[in-house]
């Protein structure tokens, strides 16, 4: 049976040949949580486990507020520390995860599992780097395994030279933007052809770390002589098998790139496929005050050159020996507040997002009467655009709690500022394509939870919230949501699998996955492992 990458690593891990649909339950090489998902893996993991399934296995990096920058964060990270410190868990603080998992912990034909949107960086060295949210890192910590629906594989073959400045994010910016932001939900992204091909691991490395941009389940690029140098570069040369994809191999789709005329591209807000060569905006002349040195999609290698008097360079924690390696010198470490250079919270530019309440699909949402406030009107919905990401749902400076009351309040704070104060137990959340996409942080899906919401309507919802949801027993029903208006009534019914919208006299079919509704009716899977013990996660598959 031809098998793709992905198929291949899956069936290594699980001890039987599976195909892409088929769902397993796999055992994993490595898990990780960094400083702010790790904390809310702690309640889960401690109502499951005493101890760790191997410490050796387990990665906690101190990179996305680190330094801390207040006294919350410093009071979740002490928890950290004291977790870690129990299970016998070192801590690192020297880089981002992905920089420092690449270059001292991936090996191909891995499988990994990560509480951050982007760990399918991993996937440049052959292996596959999943991300989730903190309930599935808490499980995997305490088993060492997690579930999968195995992915299907959508191969990207990259032909040509690169003209003259031009790199693998020009080239991952011009597949993005032919996929959009969920063009690869739910999938692995294979990337193959002699462009890859001629790529080293941190180009590679570039290439997979943004696929999570587009709703990419993973990425990988097949091992080869270049992941050979790579680990031998970084001291840690092992026998690795080639593995790729046999031929004959069923993908979902291939898409093919000619790179020869491709130009140097920039990414434009609000959403990643809305890429377009430097050159058309070189015209605007837009200055530029500040660089932030250390992005963990492609800041790998610098070069030499002098820096306008006015410009400030932050290099931030992207791996002080990738640093260093190119011949980098510091005289003092920069002491940042986050990733991005700015006080920890902030939105990175570019998110789709606005302070003033504007949906990213350039909808403007109000609400169109004042909402009662008593328990006894009839549930209503809050209607949405396309793209409503994790951040728009929470925004990053609220999660230094894990008090899931207090996230509730923080639902839609600035997106729609009205909606903590107005929404009411069993009302809806109705939503375009690609709900919850962005960040894995499993924060967004809390603070809808305790919302106390009946359900979550959308089109389509982005893999890791929805994932994320599931383990909550957060309600989330896919349907056609065009002709829903925020004025309209709704009535759900589970077991019709049917959303009646009463205002207008329409019944709308829904899909609701079975382990859903099953982890629904259990109040979440930490809440249905505790009633029947960790050995219950291979009954998942029943439902």
């Amino acid at each position: 049976m031809a098998q793709t990458l992905a198929e291949k690593i899956f069936s290594n891990h699980c001890g039987r040949s599976v195909r892409a649909g088929d769902f397993i339950l796999a055992d994993l090489d490595l898990v990780m949580a960094h400083d702010t998902t790790c904390a809310w893996a702690l309640e889960p993991f401690y109502q499951i486990a005493e101890r760790v399934f191997d410490p050796k296995k387990i990665f906690i990096p101190f990179d996305h507020a680190f330094p801390s920058p207040s006294v919350a964060m410093s009071k979740l990270q002490s928890q950290i520390r004291k977790f870690a410190d129990e299970q016998g868990i070192p801590v690192v603080y020297d880089g981002v995860c992905h920089q420092v998992m690449s270059e001292r912990l991936i090996n191909p034909g891995n499988l990994i599992l990560g509480a951050d949107s982007h760990s399918p960086t991993g996937g440049g060295l052959g292996a596959l780097t999943i991300g989730v949210g903190s309930t599935d890192a808490a499980i995997a910590m305490a088993t060492g395994k997690s579930w999968f629906r195995v992915p299907q594989t959508i191969r990207v073959t990259v032909n040509g030279d690169l003209p003259r400045g031009c790199y693998s994010k020009d080239v991952v910016l011009a597949v993005a933007k032919e996929m959009g932001p969920d063009g690869a939900n739910y999938r692995v992204i294979e990337y193959a052809g002699p462009t890859v091909e001629g790529f080293n691991v941190p180009a590679r490395l570039t290439l997979t770390n943004m696929s999570a941009e587009m709703g990419a389940k993973a990425a990988v690029v097949a091992p080869d002589d270049q992941t050979r140098a790579y680990l031998e570069e970084n001291d840690r040369l092992v026998d690795f098998e080639l593995l790729r994809s046999d031929p004959g191999a069923s993908f979902e789709r291939e898409l093919r790139f000619d790179v020869s005329d491709l130009k140097p591209m920039i990414a434009r807000p609000p959403d990643i496929d809305n890429d377009v060569p430097v050159e058309q905006v070189e015209s605007e002349k837009v200055a530029v005050d500040q660089v932030f040195i250390g992005s963990c999609t492609n800041c790998r290698k610098l070069r030499g050159g002098g820096l306008q008097s006015r410009l400030r360079a932050l290099p931030g924690p992207v791996g002080w020996r990738a640093l260093r390696q190119r011949g980098v010198r510091f005289h003092q470490q920069p002491q940042l507040r986050g990733t991005n250079g700015q006080p920890h919270g902030q939105d990175f530019p570019g998110q789709s997002r606005d302070r003033r309440g504007d949906g990213p699909d350039g909808h403007h949402y109000r609400p169109k009467k004042v909402r009662c406030l008593n328990r006894d009107c009839d549930p209503m919905n809050w209607k949405f655009g396309d793209n409503v990401n994790t951040d728009l749902i929470t925004p990053g400076r609220y999660n230094i709690t894990t008090d899931p009351k207090e996230l509730a309040k923080a639902c839609f704070i600035e997106y729609r500022p009205e909606f903590r104060q107005q929404v009411q137990p069993g009302d809806y959340v109705v939503a375009g394509h690609n709900f919850g996409c962005g960040s894995s942080r499993e924060t967004a899906a809390v603070a809808l939870k305790h919302s106390h919401l009946r359900a979550v309507i959308a089109k389509s919802f982005a893999r890791i919230f929805f994932r994320n949801a599931i383990n909550l027993g957060l309600l989330c029903v896919i349907a056609e949501t065009d002709s829903i208006e925020e004025s309209d009534r709704l009535q759900l019914n589970l077991q019709a699998q049917l959303l009646r919208n009463a205002t207008k006299d329409q019944t709308i079919p829904i899909e609701i996955p079975g382990m859903m509704l099953r982890l629904h009716q259990e109040g979440g899977i930490i809440n249905f492992l505790k009633k029947n013990g960790l050995s219950a996660l291979a009954d998942l598959e029943k439902f």
